[in-house]
């Protein structure tokens, strides 16, 4: 198969930049996910990667050879698109069996992988069947067989997940994963969604306007992310925020916010020992990592009225005002709790990230380790 490399690739339209010095690495046999929101150029990148835009500057390398003047056809990649794009007069077999067609396979060899392709895709059922009598989740099974019934090198996907269904979504997550495994093919995955890259990929590379922004497994994007953008990106739920400051109360260090009375938990000032009494810094704190009490306990806390709630069967989001800000909390089913109460909050502090700067909207060091 293919190891897919980026060297400082940027694509250029009218004076726009899309992709922005782009430096990806894309190990063989893969699961590369994409993630970003949508005009970050994900999907240029993709066409840059098949050839079907040519490179404003930079190298893109299969194996350590240069394919920027490559064609598509000769480049083995194969690409599943948005819309699927079936051709709605063949059937499902004539759909699938279509590049090998065109290619001038001969028709025994093509019929015999069409049935292998169908048969790895659960479709043998329906070969005879037209895109119009399929479900969402057949036609996009279908877009996947068409691309990799000519065992492409490289595998690209741009949304392929968007227009179906949230049931049918979260079983064809499960199906991709294990069927990039089965065919052991490189595949680039693009998305918004970051449910789909946090549980399907080997890593996930982050884009905004263009630009990589930090790349990582799964776990590494969530736990350590690298500015605020990508804190506040990643996660069903945004992650809470707090400008805050570094004081020193009465001969003793703490950081102070407008929504809560100045604290000084010991490892949040462990990380800021090196720092200077007014140093301005971002306090991170993710939903899950809010404990909602309705009696005040020992300890650092602060006050907070319950301002919204929202169930979820499996948790409860609650919205907590604390002075004049709206924080998000995440907690078991079933708390009893009303809109109105006054409760008591704390932070598990070992889990909060720190975003030092002189702009803490943009990006700035994570000093989470």
């Amino acid at each position: 198969m293919v190891k897919v490399v980026l060297d400082g690739v940027s694509k250029h339209f009218n004076g726009t930049t899309a992709v922005d010095k782009f430096n990806l690495e894309v190990n063989n046999e893969e699961f590369m996910s994409i993630l970003g929101p949508s005009g970050c150029g994900k999907t240029t990148l993709l066409r840059l990667i098949a050839g079907l835009e040519p490179v404003s500057e930079g190298r893109i390398l299969f194996n350590d050879k240069v394919v920027n003047e490559v064609p598509p056809r000769d480049r083995n990649v194969a690409m599943v698109f948005q819309s699927y794009a079936l051709f709605p007069h063949m059937t499902v077999a004539e759909n699938i069996g279509f590049p090998l067609v065109v290619r001038k396979n001969p028709e025994e060899k093509t019929n015999e992988r069409v049935k292998e392709v169908a048969d790895l895709l659960q479709l043998s059922h329906l070969l005879e069947r037209k895109p119009k009598a399929l479900s969402g989740g057949e036609q996009q099974r279908v877009a996947v067989g068409r691309a990799i019934v000519r065992k492409p090198d490289v595998l690209l996907m741009d949304e392929p997940l968007s227009n179906v269904d949230a049931k049918t979504r979260a079983y064809l997550r499960a199906e991709l994963k294990e069927l990039q495994r089965d065919i052991k093919t490189t595949l680039l995955f693009v998305t918004h969604d970051q449910t789909e890259a946090m549980t399907m990929s080997n890593r996930i590379t982050l884009m905004r306007h263009g630009k990589l922004i930090q790349i990582g497994s799964p776990e590494q994007i969530y736990e350590h992310p690298r500015d605020i953008w990508s804190a506040s990106f990643v996660g069903n739920l945004p992650m809470n925020l707090f400008s805050c400051k570094l004081i020193d109360k009465k001969g003793i260090r703490a950081i102070a916010a407008s929504c809560f009375t100045p604290q000084s938990p010991l490892n949040i000032m462990k990380k800021l020992k090196d720092q200077k009494d007014g140093t301005q810094f971002t306090l991170g704190v993710r939903p899950e990592d809010i404990e909602i009490s309705k009696t005040q306990k020992s300890g650092l806390f602060c006050e907070a009225k319950v301002h919204l709630l929202e169930p979820t069967g499996d948790s409860l989001i609650v919205s907590l005002k604390v002075v004049d800000t709206i924080i998000r909390a995440k907690t078991k089913p079933g708390f009893k709790i009303e809109v109105g109460d006054q409760v008591y909050i704390s932070f598990e502090w070992d889990r909060s990230h720190i975003f030092l700067g002189t702009n803490n909207s943009e990006l700035i060091s994570d000093m989470n380790p």
